[in-house]
This record gives C-alpha cells, structure tokens and sequence, in this order.
C-alpha cells in the first residue's frame, strides 16, 4: 500500500528500547497502527526547534523475519538530543536501500558507516550530499522486506520497522574501499549512476557499450563524515550490453534495453 506524498509523520515519546520494539507474532512483527510499504516514498517529518545537532549512534535488533533500527542523536554540547530532527525517508527498492535525508539542523555524525550483518540488515552509510547541503543515511537491507519510518523523542530517535516481504530486490549496491555505487535504476538513457566517496578524494568512472566509451573523474567534496555522494549522468548510447565502473567497486554489467 503507497503512502500517499503528504503524508507528515508526527513524533511519539518513549522510553521503549529498539529490541522490545519487535513482536514477532502471528500478526506481523508490528502493531496496524501504519501500514508498511514496499517501495517508495514513506514520509517527512518537519522538526520545530530540534536540538539534535548530529547523527550519535546506531542501535538495531532482529528477530525471525523483523528487525527495528534506531538513529539517535546528540546535542551540540554532545548530551542526548530531545526532539528529533527533520527528515524525508524514501525506500529506493532497486538499490535495496531505505535512505534518510536529514534536515539542515545535523551538521555532525559520530559514525560514518555501521555494519548490522544480520538476516535483514547489510550495513549504513551517511554520507555529505552536496546538492541538498545535507546529510544522509543510507540503510542497506539484505532481504527484500516492506519497511516504515517514525520519529520518536525524550530521547530524540529515527526508528524504521522492517518486515521481509519474500520479494527479490532488482538490485544491490557493490562496495570498493573508497566508493559505493548503486545499480542504476534504469537500464535506458539517460542512465543515472549513483553512490558516495571517500570525502576529499578523486576517482577514475568508465562507462563501455557497444556504441560508446566514456573515461571521466568523479571529484568527492568535503564531508562532515568518511563519505561523500555523487551522480553521474550517461546520454546518448545504444542498446546492449553496457560495464560500468567506478573507482575501486566491483563493475556493474547489464543489457541495456
């Protein structure tokens, strides 16, 4: 079931810990109270006064075919953070990936990347987008599953509630040491690459098809945190088969249609 684009998600207080968020029953892993959605947009939520000035930790706990994730914050004095900052959360199913962009209020994050290694839990990044002058986490999901999102505070949290769906996801992210890349969300141009770098740094790109090859250099800005994100734009190519590489990650091939 798509949420529809205006939904506003509001902030609830608790105390609850991220492991006793699951209950794994005949029922689901969750309460009805929202549904869980597939693909796509899941909600934004606009913060008044938060004072959560970075990204503090990740906390995480599964059970069966469910799992929960908490995003806590902190204060600019580095105490924990009251009200929950602003953020849209999108669930980008090709990619495998449920990313939160956070609003202008987190400048800082205490980790820049957390592996989970569980049933249905790859790894996070956050990662310094430049066009949006924000920060953003990605989630890495290793199973296809339906997934929701809601702020919480007193303390201040972002908690996704995941539950697999048994759907294959069309895609995954391949990882280098210095770059992330995302399998396109389209195999037709314009063809959009994108990922996150190493902040600071410089990498070599190459895009091969039956009709074209291009060698470019992705320049990565400065970033608060280990990672920085891109977009690479490819016109103009004829279908067929198509390798992409980009820095130090593994090479994505597909037929282009």
């Amino acid at each position: 079931v798509a949420i529809p684009t205006v939904t506003t998600l509001a902030p609830v207080a608790e105390s609850t810990t991220t492991a006793s968020l699951i209950a794994d029953t005949d029922d689901g892993c969750f309460d009805a109270e929202r549904p869980l959605v597939g693909d796509g947009f899941l909600g934004r939520f606009e913060a008044q006064d938060s004072d959560s000035q970075a990204l503090a930790a990740f906390n995480w706990s599964e059970t069966g075919d469910c799992a929960a994730v908490t995003l806590s914050f902190s204060t600019e004095a580095g105490e924990p953070a009251v009200d929950p900052p602003e953020f849209r959360a999108d669930y980008l199913r090709h990619t495998a990936v449920v990313r939160l962009e956070l609003g202008p209020e987190v400048v800082d994050a205490a980790v820049s990347d957390q592996a989970f290694d569980t049933n249905l839990l790859a790894t996070a990044y956050v990662a310094y987008q430049p066009a949006a002058e924000a920060l953003v986490v990605d989630i890495h999901l290793a199973r296809g599953s339906e997934v929701r999102v809601r702020p919480a505070s007193s303390p201040a949290r972002i908690i996704l509630e995941l539950e697999a769906d048994g759907r294959p996801v069309a895609g995954s992210a391949t990882a280098g040491e210095a770059v992330i890349v995302f399998a396109p969300a389209s195999s037709t141009p314009p063809l959009v690459v994108q990922g996150y770098g190493r902040s600071g740094i410089e990498i070599s790109a190459s895009f091969v098809s039956s009709t074209r090859a291009i060698e470019d250099t992705i320049s990565f800005e400065p970033s608060p945190t280990r990672w920085t994100t891109f977009d690479w734009t490819i016109r103009d190519f004829q279908p067929g088969p198509v390798a992409i590489r980009v820095g130090d990650a593994a090479p994505i091939e597909f037929i282009s249609q």
